[in-house]
């Protein structure tokens, strides 16, 4: 079996240090190849690069201009053929055993993957992404990290941060060029499309700096990849993805009573659901249902896991309410 990890980096040379140096010290021991994509940077990142050992970045790519992130991990993955791709965000910083453990998840379940995603926690301890829906926030952002995102399960999207790629999927299927950010949940909804499997292995945290990366001009690709994707529901997503797209839908349709149906089941699936307190208070209010608004609330702040933003906001909406 032939491993590849893939990092694209621009302009982050302190970040991406720390993150070759947990990757170097994080899969000692386990046979695979380095690809450092550059794309265009000024900041002496490539002057480092060619300064590094062969044996420490074998392969070094660097692109004349700013290709984009979904343009390089494709350019990687046809100049580095390998079984399983590894791609990694340059602002990452993987721990010892990473690689072995999204490897084990990826054979030992049922349906087999053919992409396993990881929990992402800020430097400050807080969760920066679970699972992911494509068309949403990623599921726990900003959350206190207090386990209860530390389940596996499939889902359909995974974030780009730290993902592990079947080689013939990621081959066949490609990053959309045309798509930044967003380009990690369209592949994930084609890979949904194709009958392909997403598994979240929550127990593997990896940090994330989250450095902010400009767009360049032109259409939203939120709204482009909301166009193309809408709020799927496939054969055979898992009930909170289910739910999640179907609140969505409810809420973009203004249909109030679907709205509070998806969070009644989002409350009995997702483990630290506070969309469901807020969506059903938001939907009892134009109901004219202040006290049962009030009590969603009073249920929302009870979360230990909240984070200081969404529990000011709870606090104010119930002054308002």
């Amino acid at each position: 079996m032939t491993v590849s990890i893939i990092v694209v980096t621009r302009n982050a040379l302190a970040s991406l240090r720390r993150c070759l140096d947990s990757i170097r010290s994080g899969t000692r021991g386990l046979p695979c190849r380095v690809t450092i994509v550059d794309n265009a940077s000024t900041d002496g990142t490539r002057q480092f690069l060619r300064s590094q050992p062969r044996r420490m970045a074998p392969l070094v790519l660097l692109n004349p201009r700013n290709l984009g992130k979904a343009a390089a991990i494709n350019r990687a993955a046809s100049q580095a053929p390998a079984d399983w791709y590894a791609v990694l965000d340059d602002d990452a910083v993987v721990p010892r055993g990473w690689l072995s453990m999204l490897l084990a998840a990826a054979h030992r379940f049922a349906p087999a993957p053919s992409l396993v995603g990881c929990r992402s926690v800020y430097p400050d301890g807080r969760i920066c992404c679970a699972e992911m829906m494509s068309w949403h926030e990623s599921i726990g952002t900003m959350e206190r990290d207090l386990g209860q995102r530390n389940y596996v399960r499939l889902c359909d999207s995974v974030s780009g941060i730290c993902t592990l790629v079947e080689g013939r999927a990621l081959r066949s299927l490609r990053f959309d060029e045309s798509l930044f950010p967003f380009e990690d949940g369209d592949f994930c909804m084609r890979a949904r499309s194709r009958g392909l499997s997403v598994l979240y292995y929550g127990p593997l945290a990896v940090k994330h700096e989250g450095l902010k990366r400009v767009a360049p001009g032109g259409p939203s690709p939120y709204r482009r990849l909301l166009a193309k994707w809408g709020y799927p529901e496939f054969v055979d997503s898992h009930p909170v993805d289910r739910a999640y797209a179907r609140a969505m839908t409810a809420i973009r349709g203004q249909a109030l009573g679907e709205l509070l149906r998806a969070c009644r089941l989002l409350r009995g699936r997702d483990p630290a659901s506070w969309h469901a307190y807020w969506w059903a208070a938001t939907a009892l209010t134009r109901l004219g249902r202040p006290r049962a608004a009030r009590l969603q609330l009073r249920r929302m702040a009870r979360q230990p896991h909240l984070s200081p933003l969404v529990r000011a906001r709870g606090e104010l909406a119930l002054e308002l309410v």
